[in-house]
């Protein structure tokens, strides 16, 4: 398995782009305070990256299995398909407003999601944590 962990919460996005490449399944970068974005990685299966508060995209993964995007602020949306996507964790995600399909999803944690109203649930969810939304609703994929 290819990881990068990036220990340097001041690094730009542009030097955090060259340190990407295709070959990469796990990335971590946690506390990344100056990255926007995540860019296309084709075989990323593993995304670690709480509490990067200018974070506001997250490109297509097609590949990716578990995303812990806790207190990213400013991230609003996630990439859509996630069809092999099992763990989400995105808890403080406070502009985050709709979640996509999750078809395999067996874990969601979405505490203080506040502008989160409705969730998709699958069959295969089996742990679901979401307190401090304002879930309404819930509804099969």
């Amino acid at each position: 398995m290819v990881r990068l962990n990036i220990n340097d919460k001041n690094i730009s996005q542009n030097d955090f782009v060259k340190l990407l490449n295709d070959k990469i399944k796990e990335l971590e970068c946690n506390n990344c305070v100056n990255i926007t974005e995540i860019p296309y990685l084709p075989n990323l299966a593993y995304l670690y990256c709480s509490n990067c508060p200018s974070l506001s995209k997250i490109t297509r993964i097609p590949r990716i299995m578990v995303i812990n995007c806790e207190k990213c602020i400013n991230l609003n949306e996630l990439p859509t398909p996630l069809p092999k996507l099992t763990l989400l964790s995105c808890d403080g995600c406070i502009n985050l407003s709709e979640l996509p399909k999750l078809p395999r999803l067996t874990h969601l944690f979405c505490n203080g999601c506040i502008n989160l109203s409705e969730i998709p649930i699958s069959s295969t969810l089996q742990v679901l944590n979401c307190s401090g939304t304002n879930i309404n609703r819930t509804g099969p994929i």
